[in-house]
């Protein structure tokens, strides 16, 4: 019986340590928990940023969009949709409403729509956190800048 050559073991190494790093790069990851970029009016007091809360059900990723504008607005119950990486919330006519990428413990999202972010930019970074409504409590405002809520 031939033995291979440590040539042709490392090469077949090789070849499955790429497909595995490919396989991994294609799926987008799964959403947990809520991110927010709520923070608290130093003058005011008043609540201003958004959140967002994810959730499972089955094979469909549902994210509660929590908006503070002084104080909190109707909640919005979304899904999150997929094509190939890019990760988006849909609302439920179908039209976009973000465009999402995770970076470590950040969100970062590009509103669609001619929709502003609460920092009246079409783009926001979110930070993981516990959500307002469910106790988290917020920084304030331009406290290292806007900060997520923690609890």
């Amino acid at each position: 019986m031939r033995m291979p050559s440590l040539w042709q073991v490392l090469l077949a190494a090789s070849l499955l340590n790429a497909a595995d790093l490919a396989a991994e790069d294609l799926r987008p990851p799964t959403l947990k928990g809520t991110y927010s970029d709520v923070c608290v009016h130093p003058e005011s007091g008043d609540l201003l940023g958004t959140e967002l809360s994810f959730t499972r059900s089955g094979d469909v990723t549902y994210v509660l969009m929590q908006g503070y504008e002084g104080e909190a607005v109707p909640p919005e119950l979304l899904t999150v949709t997929y094509r190939g990486a890019q990760m988006y919330v849909t609302a439920e006519g179908g039209g976009d409403v973000l465009a999402m990428e995770l970076k470590g413990t950040a969100l970062y999202v590009r509103w669609l729509g001619r929709r502003l972010g609460s920092s009246g930019s079409e783009r926001d970074v979110l930070h993981h956190g516990v959500a307002v409504w469910a106790g988290g409590e917020p920084a304030y405002c331009g406290a290292r800048g806007k900060s997520s809520a923690s609890g």
